[in-house]
């Protein structure tokens, strides 16, 4: 899926599941699940034998007044995890983070993808920074915008194409998520218009992730709490799958693979 310069080589017709790990206590879902080296190698164990294309891990929070730790207090604890997956895995390890020096580390360890958690005007720094390594990048839209969400998207990565080509990057390094809920500057509207319209984003140059899981705009349109987010979750899954969207950031593997797979039994695929 990914070659020695970090180019993404990607089928259109296949949706990858991306497994997410934090490894954290303060995560908005899982936190505390899986804040141990035992208890986070014991999980990815799990999803790769679920099926999972990608595992993800992190070691920050990214909801408001979270607790900050430093680049060497994330290392401290994504760097034994590491060293012990990439010994037993084939699968492709993505970091989630907003540090550039942790972007680094990991990569020497064996990390292939780097999720930016960061705001739009960071970006093109962090890709630069990290431009000689043999990754591949996960770029988010984090912004508000005064403008139609579809327009400003589709010229969000308009921008980023013309950029890399400038900067000698390859377009193929790149996947684009589009920055689902509010604390990514997309209300519940807009997060609907993009689901409306996801096939116009899958059109764009970048294949798309989508990270939607037991998200907030589930308790604006339904009042569910983070652990009553299953059934939305799942059936956007199906939705988009069926869209062929290229990646999907989930924490419900197994859930979301079972009704997956009675989906595409009913549907004869």
């Amino acid at each position: 899926m990914i070659n020695r310069e970090g180019e993404f080589n990607i089928s259109s017709n296949k949706t990858h599941l991306v497994g997410i790990v934090n490894i954290t206590d303060d995560s908005y879902y899982d936190g505390g699940r899986y804040n141990t080296v035992e208890k986070a190698l014991k999980r990815c164990e799990e999803l790769e034998k679920l099926g999972v294309d990608i595992i993800e891990l992190g070691a920050q929070s990214f909801f408001p007044g979270r607790k900050e730790k430093t680049v060497e207090e994330q290392w401290q604890i994504l760097k034994p995890v590491l060293k012990e997956l990439t010994k037993h895995t084939k699968l492709l390890i993505s970091i989630d983070t907003d540090e550039i020096e942790l972007m680094k580390l990991c990569a020497d360890e064996g990390a292939k993808i780097m999720n930016i958690l960061q705001p739009n005007e960071f970006h093109f720094e962090t890709i630069k920074a990290l431009k000689n390594y043999p990754i591949g990048f996960v770029v988010m839209d984090y912004k508000n915008h005064n403008k139609p969400i579809i327009q400003a998207l589709q010229e969000r990565e308009k921008e980023i194409w013309n950029w890399c080509l400038d900067h000698d990057i390859s377009t193929k390094r790149i996947i684009f998520d589009p920055g689902i809920g509010l604390p990514y500057g997309k209300n519940t509207e807009e997060t609907l218009e993009m689901f409306q319209r996801i096939d116009e984003l899958n059109e764009g140059p970048f294949p798309i992730l989508l990270s939607y899981a037991r998200k907030s705009f589930m308790q604006d349109l339904y009042s569910l709490n983070v652990e009553e987010r299953l059934s939305p979750t799942v059936a956007l899954s199906l939705y988009f799958y069926e869209k062929k969207v290229s990646f999907l950031r989930i924490h419900d593997v197994k859930d979301i693979l079972i009704a997956l797979d009675i989906w595409k039994k009913v549907k004869g695929i």
